[in-house]
């Protein structure tokens, strides 16, 4: 694990154990494709993003729970070409994830697609972006 990324590790740790406490709410907005509708669970956390020093682009951080479990995962090369500084509340709404459906919450198995429905609390400090969001999942209709 190269430094930059334990050096995020650990400062996703620092801003996790500073608060988990989420106040996103969830909405119904319809996603981008007309295939595909949201359904339940919705996931309510945190993110926290922070730029690659290497280049590679935003590196986006999650952590939430689900059914009274707190999931994580990191979501590397994403929003790529898109400076940190730049990054707004409308950028990540609606944003797909892609398959990262927490094991144990909408299935046994995981890996559904997720997206990002609802952001609030938005910040961007031009190193750092944080807010709430809530994650739903997506199928097809």
């Amino acid at each position: 694990m190269s430094k930059l990324k334990m050096l995020f590790m650990i400062f996703l740790a620092v801003f996790l154990i500073a608060g988990l406490t989420t106040s996103a709410y969830s909405g119904q907005p319809e996603p981008p494709e007309g295939g595909e509708k949201m359904v339940q669970p919705a996931t309510k956390g945190k993110v926290m993003i922070i730029d690659d020093l290497q280049g590679d682009g935003p590196i986006l951080a999650f952590s939430g729970e689900c059914k009274g479990v707190t999931y994580h995962f990191v979501h590397f090369d994403w929003l790529m070409g898109v400076q940190l500084s730049d990054l707004t509340e409308e950028d990540l709404t609606d944003y797909r994830l892609g398959e990262k459906g927490f094991a144990g919450c909408k299935s046994e198995d995981g890996g559904e697609d997720l997206i990002i429905n609802k952001v609030v609390g938005f910040a961007n400090t031009g190193d750092m972006v944080s807010a709430d969001v809530v994650l739903q999942y997506l199928i097809l209709k």
